[in-house]
């Protein structure tokens, strides 16, 4: 197959300028129809966690409660305005000014809220710093389709201010600064690759020329591949990131520049030899081009093996596969027509030229370890020891790859200074429950949570629906609540006795205000007497009237019977006065009783509702901590609470029937005094009777002439007098109905009252265990549960909290949690594990069981990434190791060989991230390194490295009728000096990124660059020619042993046979 390929390649070289304008054609059609790489790499290159991580679910969660599609996305923005010195009247207002503006224009610019501190005078100490210097205004602003960059650019300008600086910072816009940070690195790195190239070929061909030849090839191969890559992202979402870019410059100017110096140099010395140029460049092919395609074979497959990713990132590295695969066929087919137009003048030099010669260095270095190999593996170790400073501690702040004048860098460090290094990027706890959160015994558990996760070590705040400042409201936690039940409980003890020693005197009157039955009878009877002797006297009179005659006798008799008659009437008025007197006492006492009760059933009723809530409350403790239901002490309250309200429901009827009572018997009572009323006004009449009719008699004694105009006036009189006996009698019969109801209902009421003093004894009791109760459930830790009436709930502050903290339908809850250390640290991401943990343990214990649990936030996108990253590394190493591996076994036919190289690639590895990590963290103070610095620097030397290891195996094999030793020392000879120009070369590709400026670059850069020189150094020059002589020694050991079998089994058979 492969000499096909040349019989092909021979016939193209007789047309090679169609090849030359063919990738003309190619490259204009790229260059013209290539999508925008920035915006694919902002808008499909992001970090995105995988589903199944709590990033992710938060994010999901977070999306519903701010009612946003999961295709969109809303963007946390701060807008911090910071000046020297305390803000000015005037600045606040502008900033006022501007505020407003947004809030008028929320639907203009995509705005979903915005917290103003002028309109909500709650949230003034967490946006205003202590010193009055910062003001902050945090806003979720919808993508809606938009570029980060376009939604900053607007926020900016709308809310820019003249009196004051202001800065826009947030996660968003610090990851897009991180973008356009890396972007001028690549840029940067390019040039600087370009030149440094130059100057590596101009070194080693003494040639002005030929550094075109392979800068035209590779960046031809560059611009292509770009293309290529850049068309499946956009037709086909082929993973892409800010390090595709990188990956494609560094590998193709690396390893093209190797390959392409290679075949150049091969051409050279085939046209020195005296070949014509046709024949030079087949030869070139057949021999140098063998190796270019087996080792460029091992990076392809081993750059296709990251597609088995599923972390995108690393995902996007497979774009060197696609480069790759282009640069080979370029090599193939535009570098030859660049060999065959130029020919000899490709190497056209105004120096003199001397020619490849072999490396010294790896010759001496091959033979002593083939001589000595034991002592060159112990050297091999010794090197390997320099992996004891390894660490698995990485960074994964953004913060630190952007440099300081950055909008987003100086906003998050102003913040960070005023306000605390976690206020710009909290972490935020989102819950989703199937029923709704809004009632008292879910808000008290997700204030369980929220104290749960204000214990956690590194927290510094949290503000949650129960907590929307970040503290507790007193009012709303049973501490504060009992205090001051405890206080309304004495005061009301207080009223109690009160009340009981008030029902005590009333008792004590009524049973006092007993009416003389007797005296009763007595003047019923002389009531009835008085009517029938009315009647005689009526009779009498009338007599009289007819018979004057006989009435001088008649006279006296009347004149005596009247003068009795005036006394009794006399005796009835003021027995009836005293009557009155009694009514009027018994009616007083009846007063003052209701006025009591009246004031007695609302505090009762008071007292009742106040121990529903403790009986509510005890219920709760005993749900949330089942071992109180064996506790003596628990158990006993609950009884006393039980008994204390079922006795308040007993006085409550008690106080109503009294009431009752009161009101009948006050009803009895006003008929008796109508009654007694009325008696007054008959017995009124008769007074007035009785003395008309004495006047009358004395005035017949006196004047016998006048009799009978005289007895006209006894007769009329006595019909008065008749007729007040009679109202005098009806109005008594009444009266003593009346009394009689009295002193029946005056019974009830008084063993009522009775009742209802034993019942309030019972009360003031209740009341005091329900005091020492309370003492002792202050002090316990219970006394911190939240407990909200449920009436208040729904009320204007707390549904502000509610708005703020929960979803709509009141489903999802958040809960924010601001960190006193780095965001962006480890110790961070360490946090979140630690809060995820206890809410986790909380939710499981309660009704909550079954809700959806994430937390989002900076530090646990990290964290997240930190595991996500760290199995993707795992799965993609090894499948890049085993895909190599086989590359190997075919390529060497040698099992051992290959191990034996990639046991080189996997320790060059390890010891050049060790010792990059020492430089940076310890001897340059540069901290961690970056959290993506080990798997690209892994399938960078372990991709590259081996390209290396081939040119020395197969020069090796080259060799195979030497013996083993005298091989590998004659390949080290012939190719150390290729390999070594190879790795400066590469070396220099990736030195190029230092200069860059930007720590991921550079720790990177480093990193490779160590790997290469210890397999330039050690592994290649040491430890290989080292396990070759092992396994030569071992073999021949083996070898031995067989033929001295053989031979010993050959004498036996001769001395058999003789």
């Amino acid at each position: 197959m492969f000499l096909k390929g040349l019989m092909k390649l021979n016939k193209l070289l007789n047309k090679s300028y169609l090849s030359i304008v063919f990738w003309a054609l190619i490259l204009t059609v790229i260059l013209f129809t290539m999508p925008d790489m920035g915006k694919l790499v902002r808008d499909k290159g992001q970090v995105t966690i995988g589903k199944e991580y709590s990033y992710s679910t938060a994010q999901n969660i977070l999306n519903k409660l701010n009612d946003v599609k999961s295709s969109d996305k809303v963007l946390d923005v701060i807008m911090v305005y910071h000046s020297d010195k305390k803000l000015t009247d005037s600045a606040l207002n502008e900033i006022k000014d501007k505020v407003t503006k947004l809030e008028n224009n929320k639907n203009k610019y995509n705005v979903k809220t915005v917290l103003n501190v002028f309109t909500n005078k709650d949230i003034e100490d967490q946006v205003i710093s202590k010193d009055k210097t910062t003001l902050l205004v945090p806003i979720s602003i919808k993508q809606k389709g938009r570029t980060t960059e376009t939604i900053r650019n607007e926020i900016t300008k709308v809310m820019k201010t003249d009196k004051v600086t202001s800065y826009s910072t947030g996660s968003d816009f610090i990851s897009e600064d991180f973008s356009k940070t890396i972007e001028a690195g690549v840029k940067k790195t390019e040039l600087i690759t370009i030149f440094l190239i130059i100057a590596i070929l101009i070194a080693v061909f003494k040639s002005p020329v030929t550094p075109f030849a392979t800068l035209a090839t590779v960046g031809l191969s560059y611009l292509t591949s770009l293309g290529i890559v850049l068309q499946l992202v956009d037709k086909f979402n082929f993973s892409i990131s800010n390090f595709t870019n990188v990956f494609l410059v560094l590998v193709l100017f690396g390893i093209g520049t190797d390959y392409t110096m290679l075949l150049l140099t091969r051409f050279k010395e085939e046209l020195n030899n005296g070949l014509d140029t046709n024949s030079a460049i087949i030869v070139t092919y057949k021999t140098a081009g063998k190796t270019v395609i087996l080792s460029s074979l091992t990076i392809l497959i081993g750059f296709s093996c990251l597609m088995a990713s599923q972390f995108k990132i690393y995902q996007s590295a497979s774009a060197v596969a696609v480069g790759v695969a282009v640069l080979i066929i370029m090599i193939f087919t535009f570098l030859p027509a660049l060999m065959k137009l130029f020919g000899i003048h490709l190497f056209w030099s105004p120096f003199k030229s001397s020619g490849h010669s072999s490396n010294k260095a790896w010759e001496k270095a091959a033979t002593i370890s083939t001589k000595y190999p034991f002592f060159a593996l112990i050297l091999v170790l010794a090197v390997c020891g320099l992996s004891y400073f390894y660490t698995s501690s990485l960074s994964f702040n953004n913060l630190k790859e952007i440099a300081s004048n950055y909008p987003s860098v100086k906003g998050f460090n102003i913040v960070s200074k005023h306000f605390g290094v976690g206020k710009a990027l909290p972490v935020n706890v989102a819950i989703e429950n199937d029923y709704r959160l809004d009632n008292q015994y879910t808000l008290s558990e997700i204030d369980e949570i929220t104290e749960a996760i204000k214990s956690v070590k590194g927290v510094k705040e949290v503000c949650s629906v129960t907590q929307p400042k970040g503290k507790k409201i007193k009012d709303l936690y049973i501490k504060d609540q009992a205090n001051s039940l405890n206080g309304g409980l004495k005061d009301a003890d207080g009223g109690v006795n009160k009340i009981n020693n008030g029902l005590g005197d009333a008792v004590s009157k009524l049973q006092g205000a007993k009416v003389d039955t007797n005296s009763l009878d007595k003047l019923q009877k002389g009531a009835n007497d008085l009517s029938s002797n009315m009647d005689l006297i009526n009779k009498a009179t009338n007599e009289l009237k007819n018979g004057m005659n006989s009435g001088v006798q008649g006279s006296k008799d009347l004149s005596n019977g009247i003068q009795a008659l005036d006394d009794s009437i006399g005796k009835l008025q003021d027995s009836t006065n005293d009557l009155q007197n009694a009514y009027t006492a018994i009616g007083k006492g009846y007063g003052q009783v209701g006025e009591g009760l009246n004031s007695l059933l609302p505090q009762v009723k008071n007292f009742q509702t106040a121990f529903g809530s403790v009986i509510y409350m005890q219920s709760q403790l005993a749900a949330k901590h089942p071992e109180l239901n064996s506790d003596p002490t628990f158990v006993t309250m609950q009884q006393t609470s039980l008994k204390l309200n079922s006795k308040l429901q007993d006085m409550v009827d008690a106080i109503t029937k009294l009431k009752a009572g009161l009101d009948e018997a006050n009803s009895s009572l006003k008929k008796a005094n109508n009654g007694l009323s009325q008696a007054q006004s008959g017995i009124g009449a008769m007074k007035s009777g009785s003395e008309a009719l004495r006047s009358g008699s004395l005035t017949m004694a006196n004047k016998l002439a006048e009799a009978a105009d005289g007895q006209n006036k006894v007769a009329n009189a006595m019909g008065q007098l008749d007729e007040g006996s009679k109202q005098l009698q009806d109005g008594q019969n009444q009266l003593i109905n009346g009394i009689s109801g009295i002193s029946d209902k005056t019974k009830q009421l008084t063993d009522g009252l009775s009742t209802a003093q034993k019942g309030l004894t019972d009360i003031s009791t209740g009341l005091n265990d329900a005091n020492s109760y309370i003492d002792k459930l202050q002090k316990s830790k219970n006394s911190e549960t939240f407990f909200i009436p449920q009436d208040k709930i729904n009320n204007s502050d707390f549904s502000k909290s509610m708005d703020m903290y929960m979803s709509k339908d009141r489903k999802i809850t958040e809960i924010n949690v601001t960190l006193n250390i780095d965001p962006y640290s480890e110790d961070a991401m360490k946090i979140t594990d630690k809060i995820n943990s206890v809410v986790a343990a909380k939710i499981k214990t309660s009704t909550l069981k079954n809700s959806k649990l994430g937390i989002s936030g900076i530090s646990q996108m990290n964290n997240d990434l930190k595991t996500m990253s760290q199995k993707d590394f795992n799965k993609s190493s090894i499948i890049m190791i085993c895909g190599i591996l086989i590359v190997l076994l075919i390529v060497t036919r040698d099992s051992w060989m290959s191990i034996f190289i990639m046991a080189s690639l996997v320790a060059s590895y390890y010891i050049a991230i060790s010792i990059s990590g020492l430089l940076f963290n310890n001897v340059l103070g540069k901290g961690d390194l970056s959290w993506n610095v080990p798997f690209f620097s892994f399938i960078m030397i372990i991709s590259l490295g081996v390209d290396y290891s081939i040119f020395l195996v197969m020069r090796y094999r080259e060799n195979l009728d030497l013996p083993s030793k005298e091989a590998i020392v004659s390949a080290a000879k012939s190719v150390g000096g290729v390999i070594s120009s190879a790795g400066i070369i590469l070396s220099g590709t990736f030195a190029a990124m230092y200069p860059s400026g930007v720590p991921t670059l550079m720790e990177l850069s480093l990193t490779v660059i160590l790997g290469i020189i210890l397999l330039c150094t050690v592994f290649l020059p040491i430890f290989i020619p080292a396990m070759i002589a092992i396994k030569s020694s071992i073999l021949n050991k083996f070898e031995k042993e067989e033929t001295s079998k053989e031979l010993d089994i050959h004498s036996n058979r001769k001395v058999s046979n003789l």
